[in-house]
C-alpha cells in the first residue's frame, strides 16, 4: 500500500527510527511509505507533495504539539487527507510521537497508534523500539486485513474511450482539474492468474501560461497492483506532430522521423529504466523533476486539435507483464 507520511520537522529524528521499524513492511511489499525527504534537489516541494497525497492510499500522522502548530501540516496535508477518507479512497492513522492536547475535532475520532495511544516518547514504554515496534505491528494487521480501496473516479468521457480500448472503469466516475484517475486493465498471465495493472495520465497548466499561449505538463504514474516485484519498464508516448512538445530528460530517445498509426501522424518518444517496480508501488514516470515533458498550445492550434480527432497515445511494458496501453481524444485531454 503506497503511504504518505505528513510530520513536523522538528520531529526528524522521530521520523527516521519509524521508517526503520516499517522496513519489515517494505520488504515484504505490503508497505511503501513517502516522506518529503524523497524530492530531489531542485525539485518543486509543492508539486511533488500534491502528486503524493493524490496517489496514497493510507496517510501515517506523527502527531506532535509541532504537527498540531504546523499549518502545512493540518490545513494542507490533514485537510486532504481527511476528503480523501471521508470519500473512501484511503486511510487515516494517527501516530503518537510526542505527548500533546491532539484529541481534537475530526483529528481525535481516529485510533491511534502505538497502542492505547500512547505517545512513542512517554514512560509508557521502556524504549522507543518497544513503542515503534508497537505501530510496526498495529500497521501490518491493518494492511493484511484492509480490504482494496477504490480507484480515484475519473469522466465519463474518458470513460467511454477506456472501455472501447478494453479497460476497466468504475461505475459513478467523473472527472478532476487531478491527474487523471488510473485506467485499469486485467491481464492474465502465463500462470493463469489475472492481475490488475494501473495507469494514470494527467496534465496540469504551467503558471507561466498566458491568453495566447498555454504550457501544459504531462504527468504519468504506474501503480504495480500485481503480486510480484517488476524488473524494468518501457514507456511509449506518441503526440500529433503538429504539437510542439519538448522532453528536458536524458534518458528519453526522440525518433527522427514521425511514426504513422492508422491515419495519424506522431512523434514518439520513448522512456526505457531498470528500476524495480515492487508489489503496490507507485511510481511517477513523468513529471516536472524526474522526466520533464511539456507540450505548447496557442488559440489557432488549440482550435484545431479540439475540431479535429487527434489523439494521444501512451503504451507501458513494466517487468514481465502485458503492455498497458491507453487512448485519449486530444480534446478530452484539456477536460482533467
Amino acid at each position: 500500500m503506497q503511504a504518505f507520511i505528513s510530520y513536523s520537522h522538528t520531529d526528524a529524528e522521530l521520523l527516521s527510527q519509524l521508517k526503520e521499524h516499517l522496513s519489515a513492511l517494505k520488504r515484504q511489499g505490503l508497505l511503501d511509505a513517502w516522506t518529503d525527504r524523497e524530492i530531489p534537489p531542485g525539485g518543486v516541494i509543492d508539486d511533488h507533495v500534491t502528486t503524493e497525497i493524490e496517489q496514497a492510499q493510507l496517510y501515517l500522522l506523527l502527531v506532535s504539539s509541532a504537527f498540531m502548530d504546523s499549518d502545512y501540516c493540518m490545513e494542507r496535508e490533514f485537510a486532504r487527507a481527511l476528503e480523501r477518507q471521508e470519500a473512501g479512497e484511503a486511510i487515516i492513522v494517527p501516530i503518537i510521537v510526542r505527548d500533546c492536547d491532539w484529541m481534537i475535532p475530526k483529528l481525535g475520532g481516529f485510533k491511534a497508534l502505538p497502542k492505547d495511544g500512547k505517545a512513542i516518547t512517554s514512560r509508557h514504554w521502556h524504549n522507543t523500539d518497544e513503542a515503534f515496534k508497537s505501530v510496526a505491528q498495529g500497521l501490518r494487521l491493518l494492511l493484511e486485513q484492509v480490504p482494496e480501496l477504490p480507484v480515484r473516479p475519473k469522466s465519463p468521457h474518458a470513460k467511454e474511450v477506456a472501455a472501447a480500448e478494453g479497460f476497466f472503469v468504475p461505475e459513478g466516475s467523473h472527472m478532476t482539474h487531478e491527474p487523471q484517475a488510473p485506467l485499469k486493465r486485467q491481464v492474465k498471465m502465463e500462470s493463469g492468474e489475472l492481475l490488475n495493472t494501473a495507469l494514470a495520465v494527467g496534465h496540469a497548466r504551467d503558471a507561466s501560461s498566458n491568453g495566447d499561449v498555454h504550457t501544459y505538463w504531462l504527468t504519468i504514474a504506474f501503480t504495480n497492483e500485481s503480486p510480484s516485484k517488476q524488473e524494468g519498464y518501457t514507456l511509449e508516448l506518441l503526440f500529433p506532430v503538429e504539437v510542439p512538445v519538448e522532453c528536458a530528460a536524458d534518458d528519453y530517445q526522440i525518433e527522427e522521423h514521425p511514426v504513422t498509426v492508422g491515419v495519424f501522424r506522431y512523434q514518439r518518444f520513448t522512456l526505457s529504466s531498470n528500476e524495480s517496480i515492487f508489489r503496490g508501488q507507485t511510481v511517477q514516470l513523468v513529471d516536472r523533476v524526474r522526466c520533464p515533458v511539456s507540450y505548447r498550445m496557442d488559440d489557432a492550434l488549440y482550435s484545431v486539435a479540439h475540431g479535429g480527432t487527434w489523439e494521444f497515445r501512451c503504451k507501458f511494458y513494466a517487468g514481465n507483464m502485458q503492455a498497458t496501453e491507453t487512448v485519449i481524444p486530444w480534446s478530452s485531454m484539456h477536460e482533467f
